[in-house]
């Protein structure tokens, strides 16, 4: 028995620097994908956003706490909407923690 207990401290060992070793990596590898996918939006985002401005007066945008925030979204981002610059309206979303 001391020697399965042995082996299974050194294999927890094992399991553990490996770990500790790509962490790093992992994370370093997660940081750069996001970043990537923040500067850049994608066809299904371009196409809602789209659709989103094409009548505004049938669209609803809250806050991460449901309060109503169309007004101050469409007042802030439909410049951007006329200057084709979707990455910033999707970065106000993003930083204001929106829902449309």
């Amino acid at each position: 028995m001391s020697k399965i207990s042995s082996m299974k401290k050194i294999l927890l060992l094992l399991i553990l620097g490996i770990s500790i070793t790509l962490l790093p990596n992992f994370v370093q590898g997660v940081k750069a994908e996001e970043l990537d996918s923040e500067s850049n939006t994608s066809q299904i985002f371009d196409e809602f956003i789209n659709s989103f401005f094409k009548d505004t007066s049938k669209v609803n945008v809250t806050n991460s706490v449901g309060l109503d925030y169309t007004k101050e979204f469409l007042s802030a981002t439909e410049n951007l909407y006329t200057q084709n610059n979707l990455q910033e309206i999707k970065r106000f979303i993003v930083d204001n923690k929106l829902l449309l």
